[in-house]
């Protein structure tokens, strides 16, 4: 028992030995911080700036918005699937829903459309092509008389092709002839209908 008394009594005698050099060199270096903070004070060392390189620093800082930040991870995000994962994946549906429900939403504001007359054109008010991958119609009519404009994306295929598919809405009374229209200028061999041929009331 004295022992062990002992032992304790050096442990911690050890551990204010160790404080103690701690404080120590804290106080040894705040000195010399002072030391030197009053003697450099009024020397005559100037600092210049050269304001011509500043154009070309990046700034340390910026600010994303929500949009930015979801913008930048729809062009950066890609993970593609071997078979085997496909596989798996299509086995268990919920872990497949669970991850579609992390992608971040891709609204478009009508407002970043600059399309006139584009909303005649559209099924929903809320779904809008995004304008950086939207197709464009190449046919004889003009920006000006909304011929150009049909609520399409192209979709990167696998190995990062950018045009290997088109996501579009269902063609309504009025833009049936630009759906064929576009059918047949990005020589389409394949249309895929994912929604029931009645869509709610539609």
């Amino acid at each position: 028992m004295k022992g062990s008394n002992k032992e304790g009594w050096r442990a911690t005698d050890h551990s204010t030995e160790n404080n103690i050099k701690r404080i120590a060199g804290l106080v040894s270096s705040c000195g010399l911080r002072r030391y030197l903070f009053k003697h450099l004070r009024g020397s005559n060392v100037s600092l210049v700036l050269d304001v011509s390189t500043l154009g070309t620093v990046e700034p340390m800082c910026t600010i994303s918005t929500p949009r930015d930040t979801i913008l930048h991870l729809l062009r950066t995000s890609k993970r593609p699937l071997v078979a085997t994962e496909l596989q798996e994946a299509s086995r268990q549906i919920h872990i497949l829903d669970q991850e579609y429900q992390k992608i971040p939403p891709n609204f478009v504001n009508a407002s970043e459309l600059d399309v006139p007359g584009h909303a005649l054109k559209d099924r929903y008010k809320s779904i809008l092509p995004n304008p950086e991958t939207r197709v464009c119609l190449q046919g004889d009519r003009t920006e000006a008389e909304d011929g150009t404009y049909i609520n399409a994306n192209y979709i990167r295929g696998f190995g990062g092709a950018p045009k290997s598919y088109i996501a579009t809405q269902g063609p309504m009374t009025n833009t049936l002839g630009d759906f064929w229209e576009m059918v047949w200028q990005e020589e389409s061999t394949i249309i895929v209908m994912i929604t029931e041929l009645k869509d709610k009331k539609e």
